[in-house]
């Protein structure tokens, strides 16, 4: 692909890995902070999910910057089995997400706890 159609184009990746053994939540929403300062400065958006140890996230900019991300994202300690499941480009530059989209939700630290150990209800 060429620069001038690199430039009108959106590439999409979407990835899964596994969180190390021990990340807890609060380092989950670290993570998020960091992605979303990086990615702000980079020009990327997506959407991460988090559950039960599983890291979903579809990155969406031209090829080159989530190629360099993704990169960085095999390589984080906090992550492992790092496979990506579908890549594809879209002529244009049409984003599914808006910048600055990444977010947790409330339910991303799983069900609050009552007094007594037992899950509440929201």
């Amino acid at each position: 692909m060429d620069a001038a159609s690199s430039a009108a184009s959106t590439y999409y990746l979407l990835y899964r890995s596994q969180a190390t053994e021990g990340l807890s939540v609060r380092d989950i929403l670290a993570l998020l902070a960091q992605a979303q300062a990086y990615n702000r400065h980079a020009g990327i958006t997506g959407l991460l999910c988090y559950s039960g140890g599983l890291l979903v996230q579809l990155l969406e900019s031209p090829v080159e910057a989530v190629h360099s991300l993704y990169t960085r994202i095999q390589q984080d300690p906090r992550r492992g089995s790092c496979t990506a499941l579908l890549s594809t480009v879209e002529h244009g530059l049409y984003r599914a997400f808006p910048p600055g989209m990444l977010r947790a939700h409330p339910s991303a630290a799983g069900p609050p706890q009552a007094a007594g150990g037992h899950a509440g209800t929201h």
